[in-house]
């Protein structure tokens, strides 16, 4: 006899759980997908994407490694004030020469000697503070408190006599985004803008010396830093939209209220303007109008004396000092190279101007073998 079969009954409750179980098992037979990784950003130049998704930008970092050697110029305390680098095979630097053969105010490097030249249109040899060159055909030059052009076949002296230039202030710096449109930075405040045919003088609001100018790639800001070699009077302004505002100035050689003391010399990449001051250096986002200051021990090592700040980008510029002491700066730390001075000694060089392109560096000053004479000295760094 069969027995009849029982029916299977399963409570309300029972098929809660075992939807639940079946649910769990679903999820662990079948996960989800993994989400499509979000593509690499895109940086701008001098950086890279990091981070754990490349979702980041990190400054990009430069070589330390630069071999200096050290050439000496004439004598009779020859010295020389800025550099123009070309290339690695041509390299001009002015200033005033003294040599067995005559004065000279310009030095031209062609990758094994320099060649010595006297511009003189006016029929004498001026110190040259400073150059700045459009193109083979079009070069200026700041001779003293006059310019100088050379259009590729004659050299022109502009004076108040024949150019109304206002004169009677040393030129210190040149600078152009076009032959017409010059900036002549010099002597308590001065600015002159040439706009191709007329020389105009410019209030500055400042009577400190401006010594450098320093242009974003727009060519929408022009900085103008000016320090006093006698006195401690220093200052940063800006001439932007027609217009110059004071970013920074100082009556002392240290800080003090609240002050980061004495400027020597500034540097611009980017939105960032790099000053070195005697409280180490100070970086100014004219952009954001946000700055810090980097740790003064930087400076330190170089005595104090950062002169000339010259690069290629924010991870990749050297700050020179006194007796020829460099301090190169990759984007993640600071390398002291003593080379020259270890040649040298400490105390028998000076330095006033520099450049820097690529993987060639070079610095101009003075060096000294007595007090009462020496030479113009160019140090070379290649890396």
């Amino acid at each position: 006899m069969k027995r009849a079969s029982l029916p299977i009954v399963i409570k309300p409750r029972m098929t809660h759980l075992l939807v639940f179980i079946f649910s769990l098992l679903t999820f662990w037979a079948c996960p989800k997908p993994e989400p499509e990784p979000l593509p690499p950003v895109e940086c701008e130049t001098g950086y890279h994407t990091c981070g754990e998704d490349s979702q980041e930008c990190c400054l990009d970092t430069s070589a330390h490694g630069f071999d200096w050697e050290l050439h000496l110029i004439g004598g009779n305390l020859s010295h020389f004030m800025d550099v123009w680098i070309e290339n690695a095979n041509d390299i001009w630097v002015v200033g005033d020469i003294h040599a067995d053969s005559g004065l000279y105010n310009l030095a031209r490097w062609d990758g094994e000697n320099w060649k010595l030249t006297a511009i003189m249109p006016s029929g004498y040899v001026s110190r040259i503070n400073s150059l700045f060159k459009f193109s083979e055909t079009n070069i200026w030059f700041a001779a003293n408190s006059l310019p100088i052009q050379y259009d590729g076949s004659q050299y022109i002296h502009y004076t108040p006599s024949n150019s109304q230039y206002p004169g009677g202030n040393d030129i210190y710096d040149i600078w152009g985004s076009s032959p017409s449109d010059i900036y002549f930075a010099g002597a308590n405040g001065s600015v002159v803008h040439y706009d191709g045919t007329v020389f105009r003088s410019l209030w500055t609001g400042t009577t400190v010396d401006l010594r450098e100018i320093h242009v974003s790639d727009d060519g929408e800001h022009i900085f103008f830093q000016g320090r006093h070699n006698s006195g401690y009077a220093s200052v940063l302004i800006e001439l932007y939209e027609g217009r110059f505002n004071t970013i920074y100035e100082c009556e002392t050689l240290y800080p003090e209220n609240g002050n980061y003391g004495y400027v020597y010399s500034s540097y611009l990449w980017d939105d960032t303007i790099y000053s070195s001051t005697m409280a180490g250096i100070w970086q100014y986002n004219y952009v954001e109008k946000t700055h810090h200051l980097v740790p003064d021990e930087i400076s330190q090592v170089a005595q104090k004396y950062i002169k000339v700040i010259a690069g290629n980008n924010a991870n990749d510029y050297i700050m020179a000092g006194n007796w020829f002491k460099f301090i190169h700066y990759n984007g993640v730390d600071y390398h002291f190279n003593q080379q020259i001075i270890q040649m040298i000694g400490e105390g028998n060089a000076k330095l006033y101007g520099g450049d820097m392109k690529g993987d060639i560096a070079v610095f101009c000053g003075s060096v000294l073998n007595t007090s009462t004479s020496g030479y113009g000295g160019i140090v070379i760094g290649r890396r």
